[in-house]
């Protein structure tokens, strides 16, 4: 509904290419109007959208982006998806969890939506656009969150630590940090 995949192909053919204002990567805007602040911070902010790789995104990962979006202006609480089935047959010393395509974009989507969705609502006193492109890279790419991400070969796992739920992380920092003053401060708070 919010992609069209010729528009993929022709804008994000070649990727070496920089992205230009009012980038063409980009799905068509929602028509939601709750998501029109989104698309036009993506829209304007290049090292975002480059840094992100958002001219990579699918389709359908584009789509799962608008959902999760939709789902925290809907409730005002920050993004989530369900935790993978495959989690609820792990065996005693498995430290690698697989999921499926469509969990691993749930997933990776609800992250992405997170650091817009805090963005947005200025729930921190830094922003996504403090940050260099090799920054934002480092935070918004699915090597974030996940330890293997293949979407060629359609493999997607976590080892060790399960991150599936920005809103559930979210609400532990929040109750773990007592100042996000600034970036240190509250590092300093989590790792406590």
């Amino acid at each position: 509904m919010y992609a069209t995949p010729l528009l993929f192909t022709t804008a994000c053919a070649d990727p070496a290419s920089p992205p230009h204002s009012g980038n063409f990567c980009l799905p068509p805007a929602p028509t939601e109007k709750s998501l029109r602040s989104y698309y036009d911070f993506l829209s304007t902010n290049d090292k975002v959208i480059s840094g992100g790789k958002f001219c990579s995104f699918s389709p359908e990962l584009y789509d799962n982006l608008w959902d999760k979006l939709r789902e925290a202006e809907k409730t005002g609480l920050p993004p989530t998806a369900a935790l993978p089935q495959s989690f609820y047959n792990l065996k005693k010393e498995q430290i690698n969890i697989d999921v499926t395509r469509e969990e691993a974009y749930q997933i990776y989507a609800a992250h992405v939506a997170h650091s817009l969705w805090v963005e947005k609502n200025k729930m921190v006193p830094w922003s996504l656009l403090d940050y260099n492109e090799k920054q934002i890279e480092d935070l918004l790419q699915p090597k974030a969150w996940f330890n293997s991400w293949n979407d060629q070969k359609e493999e997607y796992s976590f080892q060790y630590l399960l991150d599936h739920s920005p809103r559930e992380t979210f609400q532990i920092a929040n109750e773990s940090v007592s100042s996000f003053s600034n970036q240190k401060s509250a590092l300093i708070d989590i790792i406590k």
